[in-house]
């Protein structure tokens, strides 16, 4: 990925329709990131990154799905360090699902690369269903 978010058309794009699927900088999607302190707070944004990586693809603006795939990853690596505040079973369900987070979140930077939707959308489904996975997990301590 480009290691600015994509806030302006590419070089040489002259019509409009080029231009469409591209967000403003002040779009939340492309903020940085910032991780709450509280397990609530990064839980919340977890799921925030996983809608805007939904809205992404449904707009077709695959190009972008990386930055909030990214901060997911960074959330997600947030909340190991808070595994221990959680019940046997629930750290048992978020443990593979902080992981599959991770590892989902490089596959759809991958999928929006190559700008592929049949393999975003798939990925997302799986995406939004560890993230699902793990808020259920933290759930029980907020």
């Amino acid at each position: 990925p480009s290691s600015v978010p994509p806030t302006a058309a590419p070089a040489g794009a002259g019509s409009a329709t080029e231009t469409l699927a591209v967000r403003d900088a002040t779009d939340p999607a492309l903020a940085p990131l910032e991780i709450p302190g509280t397990m609530a707070g990064i839980v919340d944004q977890l799921q925030r990154r996983e809608r805007y990586i939904r809205d992404f693809i449904q707009q077709g603006n695959f190009g972008a799905v990386w930055v909030p795939a990214f901060h997911a990853k960074d959330l997600a690596v947030a909340l190991e360090p808070h595994l221990g505040h959680l019940s046997p079973s629930a750290r048992g369900a978020a443990e593979p699902a902080l992981q599959e987070v991770v590892r989902l979140a490089w596959l759809l930077d991958a999928f929006g690369d190559v700008g592929n939707r049949q393999q975003l959308e798939s990925g997302h489904a799986e995406f939004a269903a560890a993230v699902a996975a793990v808020a259920k997990a933290f759930a029980e301590v907020q």
